[in-house]
């Protein structure tokens, strides 16, 4: 999801593998999912769909400035 404004509308159906018992990191500043998906610059949210449990934690490495800022978010299981 991304905001309104001159942006074009959210791009729904990007899909990945990844294995049982496997973690997977996705770079959103590169091509994501099998479509090679590039998220535009800007800020942005994203959904997480799964036919099976998945833990699913989110973390940011702010790469704009030297200092390489990082933060996370609490994982979350999801049903």
């Amino acid at each position: 999801m991304i905001p309104d404004g001159d942006l074009p509308p959210p791009v729904k159906g990007i899909k990945d593998v990844v294995e049982a018992e496997r973690v997977r990191c996705f770079r959103l500043d590169k091509p994501i999912g099998k479509q090679n998906y590039r998220i535009p610059y800007g800020q942005y949210g994203m959904f997480v769909k799964s036919t099976v449990p998945v833990v699913v934690q989110f973390g940011r490495a702010d790469v704009r400035q030297p200092n390489l800022a990082y933060y996370c978010t609490m994982a979350y299981l999801v049903k």
